[in-house]
């Protein structure tokens, strides 16, 4: 079960002197990954909020459609894993807070929760604790709490910002296992062009508040974190996405 996301001719503000969004409109495919590039202050992390209902549009509207009427679900992993973790419970109680609302037996729980430690690299850690474990390893669990309960959409936030290189690669590469797996759709902000280029299917940049164009990813699949970076497709968008946002 896959969802799209469509804005359409979204506005959005927290004053009514400071538009956040202005009449963006865009779609995110059912099953594609999409990131989202832009400077600070774009509307790019407002975007990821309206998709989860955290924040209501001033105009315009956002619809996630799913095949066959199925209710879409959605789940945001955010750049701070040390704070959406709860310290005080283990591993697996983190990853199982995604299931309070299912109907489970404790047998079907702890099955679930051991199947997406497993996905992210963690099996056999469950009765660990968040400080135990290092920052990617901590990400990895926020990561398997938001897959846990087989979400439709999938919204990142700059979740891999705060980690050492040889950390976010091997999750940019986990990332796309994933999504293999899984098939989900993601929509994903990121400051890092590298990443945006090596993860998308399409990048949408943003400028003021508007959604400025939407850039297709020509780079083959399957992707690797070497190879596809030295790739003419990768280098080609890569300054692409370094002139349309000013880099250069």
């Amino acid at each position: 079960m896959t969802t799209s996301v469509a804005f359409v001719d979204v506005n959005f503000n927290y004053t009514s002197s400071q538009p956040i969004l202005c009449n963006v409109s865009m779609e995110v495919p059912a099953n594609g990954y999409v990131c989202v590039v832009g400077k600070s202050g774009s509307g790019k992390t407002t975007l990821l909020r309206l998709v989860a209902g955290l924040e209501t549009p001033v105009s315009g509207e956002v619809r996630l459609h799913t095949a066959n009427g199925h209710q879409p679900s959605v789940q945001m992993v955010f750049q701070d894993y040390s704070r959406s973790l709860l310290p005080w419970l283990t591993v697996g109680a983190n990853v199982a807070l995604a299931l309070s609302r299912e109907i489970l037996s404790p047998n079907r729980r702890q099955d679930r929760v051991a199947e997406m430690l497993t996905a992210v690299g963690l099996s056999g850690l469950e009765d660990r604790f968040p400080r135990e474990l290092s920052g990617g390893m901590q990400q990895r669990v926020a990561l398997a709490r938001a897959l846990a309960s087989k979400p439709s959409v999938l919204l990142l936030d700059e979740p891999f910002g705060a980690l050492d290189t040889p950390t976010k690669l091997d999750l940019q590469e986990e990332m796309l296992r994933l999504k293999g797996l899984m098939g989900f759709t993601v929509m994903h902000v990121t400051h890092d062009l590298d990443e945006a280029c090596f993860l998308a299917d399409s990048i949408i940049v943003t400028n003021m508040g508007r959604t400025t164009e939407t850039i297709e990813n020509t780079l083959a699949h399957p992707r690797r974190r070497l190879e596809s970076r030295e790739s003419p497709d990768f280098l080609h968008l890569r300054r692409r996405l370094f002139e349309k946002l000013g880099y250069v």
